[in-house]
């Protein structure tokens, strides 16, 4: 005989034609990544979409879909909308593919089936734990008892896998790999990768060709390398002196505008020094000698003129300090 505490939802069962309003419950952490494709939301909204289907006493209201958080805590945007339509009243039924789906926290997932759902009158079902809290046909106490071993695993495996990637990603860190999801355009994810490194290049070779795009040249990193300019990228762009590049991809892609002295200011930094106007230093305060106007210079010799100024030694850098804009001890 079920517990009177669960007596009141389990009586439903009983009741004639009875419809129960239903919320689909999708939720895919960034750790569950490493999971296998079942898992994903898109396969999930099918599995729960095919599930009511079977079940004529289910009428679909709204799908709610976490992507992106993890299942060791409650506090989810679409999770918390789904609970607030629960206390309205707009749905009385929650349908899982499976209860870490739901979530990984055992100590809140119990919570929740043995009291919220109990309270509001919530059928909820998990569908590959074989779990609904309407069937008269199992045990209320053994199935909860299950599902709490469930749960203690779930959050188990949350655990062991948020470990294992902060392990890898620390690993790759230690040896300079490339972490992130998508590189910064004008950086390769490895720049080892040579196959990858020719396809790019030859890529940005014919936008140059095409003249459409606003390049002039394209430098590879041997190449800055000789003009005493080094970093993470592997290509830089260099424009055509009329052109400036943007840091985002909207439309217009490509958006014209006057090739005439006022627009300069578009595009000062985007070509080589050559090929336009020279951006100016200036420099102000009691180290600097006053009305000293050096015609020419070299980038890299700012970074020792800044030493000298600030008195640090910097024994490998490029370049000289500029010591005519000092002041003479």
């Amino acid at each position: 005989m079920a517990n009177s505490k669960y007596a009141d939802i389990l009586e439903q069962s009983s009741v004639p034609n009875k419809v129960w309003k239903t919320a689909l419950y999708l939720r895919l952490s960034r750790d569950d990544g490493t999971e296998t494709e079942s898992n994903s939301i898109a396969s999930q909204r099918e599995i729960l979409k095919e599930y009511l289907k079977r079940c004529p006493d289910m009428e679909l209201v709204e799908i709610y879909s976490d992507d992106g958080y993890s299942g060791t805590n409650f506090d989810r945007p679409d999770f918390i909308r789904m609970m607030e339509d629960v206390y309205s009243g707009k749905i009385n039924c929650i349908v899982v593919k499976d209860l870490s789906r739901f979530g990984r926290n055992y100590i809140e997932i119990g919570n929740y089936l043995d009291n919220v759902f109990v309270r509001q009158r919530v059928r909820f079902v998990a569908i590959n734990n074989n779990y609904d809290n309407l069937s008269t046909g199992n045990n209320v106490v053994s199935n909860l008892l299950t599902l709490s071993i469930t749960n203690v695993t779930n959050e188990s495996q949350a655990a062991s896998t948020s470990v294992n990637v902060r392990g890898t990603l620390n690993l790759r860190r230690q040896q300079g790999k490339f972490i992130g999801s998508f590189p910064t355009y004008g950086y390769l994810k490895d720049p080892d990768d040579k196959a990858l490194n020719e396809a790019v290049y030859t890529l940005l070779k014919e936008k140059q060709a095409e003249g459409t795009w606003g390049i002039s040249k394209v430098y590879t990193k041997e190449e800055l390398k000789e003009m005493h300019l080094d970093g993470a990228f592997s290509f830089m762009v260099e424009t055509d002196g009329c052109t400036t590049f943007g840091d985002a991809w909207l439309e217009p892609v490509v958006e014209p505008f006057p090739c005439a002295p006022e627009a300069e200011h578009r595009g000062n930094h985007g070509f080589h020094p050559d090929k336009g106007p020279r951006p100016p230093f200036v420099g102000f305060g009691p180290d600097f000698a006053p009305g000293v106007v050096l015609q020419n210079a070299e980038l890299v010799d700012g970074a020792p003129t800044y030493a000298k100024l600030l008195g640090v030694d910097l024994p490998g850098a490029d370049g000289r300090a500029l010591e005519e804009l000092l002041r003479k001890e």
